[in-house]
């Protein structure tokens, strides 16, 4: 099997890097006990979300800021807030082996010296057995801004550490909060980090402008370029300039990492925007990848309206205080953007940061006070059905020969094994990239405490965190761009579109839903300039609008759903002006939907039935045979519509758990089994250009971070077929 593993990482010599390599040692040293850690604490998560949540803090006050962070939370439990001198604390900080002095915390023998600490931590309850406690213990001034957006639950039990501001540790626990031996090695391992020096930006005197400029601390990470860092960091005066003045703010001392490396900046929170800040407003951290635009100050701008007004009513005000700052959102002027609204939290966002615009404008800077703490709301803007269309930007479609990539459901934490697969696509000669996106119906779950979850409408994996990989790809070749959202019920449930409906009802609210991930995703296709946006896959049971059995489905529900897949390609043309396809299995599902000829092209996922025994019962000059004749059914197909076609997935791991499909000999981690697909597969698309008139290209299955950290799994492509894949994606032609 030819395996490929992720490069060993620099040493740290940043704040950022520090940090990484305490979380990649806890988490990487804790690897042998997930499994076991993972299922007992589902059984408490999925308690937690049928309990009452109690609060305990000795401060009345803190008690009621934590009522109304936590309002409308699913899950139950215990939350208690207190400073560390407190009787409450005591019990808590013993049970959890961390000792507090007047210089810092000290844990598993390791001194952590700072001010303004802070120790948050879940796990299971030892008071009330099967229910999650959290704990936000430390100074006060700092544990009032984490309490403000505090999430009760995380996805697993774990411990943070912060201090001067700063979160120096991080480590999953074990059920009953105990630090196992893995994570202790851990912290001395952040400790050793924590004693190398930083790299510090020298800030010109032309930069500091003003008193508040004074209080800023720039650390460049590694990968980040003097002169891109100099760029933005004059971008950023302007955008602190306007900050200061609007929230009458005087010196505002903050933190700022610069990150070149993805990794990096999402071991520090960073997912969805191109720039993050701390809920004190004190550490900001900026993501500045070639090729990806930046923040331009973003992230200070919130951080200067948190140090000067307090925490805000809510994300999407955050969001778009930090846009109406800077002016830009990922790399595009505010005024570019419409100021309709709509159901996306970037679009959403926008609109509202032209009203801050506006009133800053008129110079009511109480206004935009009263709306960042919630005194005042905004009108809402037009909804994305009264958009108009964009002007489709395409031409002739290039032939595609790409490959699938199924990221985790979780955010990435490390996008390392994604960035191989590119890589390794680019050096094959690939010129298209086939990725999934996922949401979620609701809010998820953080994944360690001190975490925001993804909000609704926003992708599990990271917006932030894609775009720097879809970055990565064209630089390998991969120029050619389609993106594939999946809405799922919850953080580990099947896909919505999945779920038994039987009313017109019921059908009408997934559509409202589905909506807002498609309309989120269109955004994105077109912030990242993408060729083709899928706004459904393989959904049988959504998409079919015939009779289903001998009573049949009203015809009312028929038709919103023939319906609601039209509405859903409206919403993406009114965000994105490449096109907007839907991926139907083939042959079952394609031939039956009623909605064809609302999109721009015909996708298909491709797994052929060889036979019932698999590819052995068929020698290589019948396989091509085969494989050539159903490309040849797929091209009479569009034909009829004048539309090309592209397969967006097809392929067989080499693999024994990577392939369930008992119609491809599924099970066997053959090399041979493989190979002997991809050689018929290379030989049926010999010249596929100029015999099939429709044909738009392929991409192939198995590339994907599953198998990577699937522990059962292996690598796509074993070396018998490394050959014919190269064949496949450099177009057919010999690949040298």
């Amino acid at each position: 099997m030819h395996h490929l593993r992720p490069a060993t990482p620099n040493r740290p010599t940043t704040p950022a890097s520090r940090l990484r390599a305490a979380l990649v040692a806890a988490l990487a040293l804790g690897a042998a006990s997930c499994g076991r850690e993972a299922r007992d604490w589902t059984e408490v998560r999925r308690r937690a979300a049928g309990l009452e949540l109690r609060i305990e803090a000795p401060d009345p006050d803190l008690a009621a800021l934590a009522e109304r962070a936590t309002r409308g939370c699913s899950s139950g439990g215990r939350l208690i807030a207190a400073g560390f001198d407190d009787a409450i604390a005591g019990p808590w900080l013993e049970r959890l082996g961390v000792g507090h002095t007047a210089d810092g915390l000290r844990l598993a023998g390791h001194d952590f010296d700072g001010a303004d600490d802070l120790l948050i931590a879940c796990f299971e309850d030892p008071e009330h057995a099967g229910a999650p406690v959290a704990l936000y213990l430390g100074d006060a001034e700092i544990v009032r801004a984490w309490v403000a957006e505090a999430r009760p639950l995380s996805r697993h039990p774990s411990l943070r550490l912060v201090l001067d501001r700063e979160t120096e540790f991080t480590a999953r626990l074990a059920r009953d909060g105990s630090l196992e031996e893995h994570a202790r090695e851990a912290v001395g391992a952040a400790r050793t980090a924590l004693r190398r020096e930083f790299t510090r930006h020298p800030l010109g005197d032309d930069l500091l402008r003003s008193d508040s400029i004074h209080q800023l601390r720039v650390v460049l990470g590694p990968g980040v370029e003097a002169r891109r860092a100099d760029t933005y960091l004059q971008e950023c005066v302007a955008t602190l300039e306007r900050a200061h003045a609007w929230c009458g703010a005087g010196p505002t001392p903050m933190h700022l990492d610069l990150l070149g490396r993805a990794d990096d900046y999402a071991q520090l929170g960073g997912l969805d925007e191109l720039g993050t800040v701390d809920p004190t407003g004190h550490v900001a951290a900026a993501l500045l990848v070639p090729g990806l635009p930046h923040d331009a100050g973003a992230a200070l701008a919130r951080g200067v309206a948190r140090q000067q007004w307090g925490p805000p009513v809510d994300a999407r005000t955050e969001l778009a205080l930090g846009i109406a700052a800077s002016g830009a959102v990922w790399g595009r002027a505010l005024e570019e953007w419409p100021r309709e609204g709509g159901s996306s939290p970037l679009a959403s966002a926008a609109a509202l940061a032209q009203h801050f615009v506006q009133l800053a404008g008129a110079g009511d800077f109480d206004g935009l006070r009263a709306l960042w703490t919630g005194v005042r709301t905004a009108e809402p803007g037009a909804t994305t059905s009264e958009l108009a269309p964009l002007a489709a930007r395409f031409g002739a479609l290039p032939e595609l020969r790409g490959i699938v990539v199924e990221p985790p459901t979780v955010p990435l934490l490390s996008s390392a094994p994604l960035a191989l697969d590119v890589d390794l696509a680019g050096n094959y000669g690939a010129n298209a990239l086939s990725i999934s996106l996922t949401f979620t119906a609701q809010e998820s779950l953080p994944e360690r405490i001190g975490e925001r979850g993804t909000a609704r409408g926003r992708s599990r994996q990271g917006d932030a965190l894609l775009a720097a990989l879809l970055v990565r790809a064209r630089d390998a070749g991969l120029a050619h761009l389609a993106l594939r959202p999946r809405l799922l019920d919850s953080d580990s449930g099947q896909e919505s579109a999945r779920r038994k409906r039987t009313t017109a009802d019921e059908w009408t609210e997934f559509f409202d839903e589905y909506a807002a991930t498609i309309e989120h995703s269109a955004l994105l296709a077109e912030l990242l300039r993408a060729d083709v946006l899928c706004v459904g896959e393989g959904l049988w049971d959504a998409t079919r609008t015939e009779l289903e059995d001998r009573t049949g489905l009203p015809q009312e529900v028929l038709d919103v759903k023939r319906d609601g897949w039209r509405r859903l390609a409206q919403v993406a043309r009114t965000r994105f002006a490449g096109r907007v396809a839907y991926l139907a299995d083939w042959p079952k599902e394609a031939g039956r939907l009623a909605f064809w000829d609302a999109f721009d092209l015909y996708t298909f996922a491709w797994f052929p039935a060889l036979s019932a025994g698999g590819p052995d019962d068929v020698d290589a000059r019948d396989l091509k045979r085969l494989l050539y004749g159903q490309l040849s059914l797929m091209d009479r197909f569009a034909e009829e519509s004048g539309k090309p076609y592209v397969v967006l997935a097809t392929g067989l791991p080499a693999s024994e758990f990577a392939w369930r499909d008992a119609t491809l000999a599924s099970g066997a981690p053959d090399e041979a089994e493989q190979a002997r697909l991809y050689a018929g597969l290379a030989g049926a698309l010999e010249n596929a250009s100029e015999r099939l008139a429709r044909f738009g290209g392929i991409a192939l299955t198995g590339f994907g971070a599953g198998a990577e950290a699937d522990p059962r799994g292996d690598r796509a492509v074993g070396r018998a077929a490394e050959a014919d894949v190269k064949r496949i994606l450099a177009g057919g032609r010999d690949a040298e």
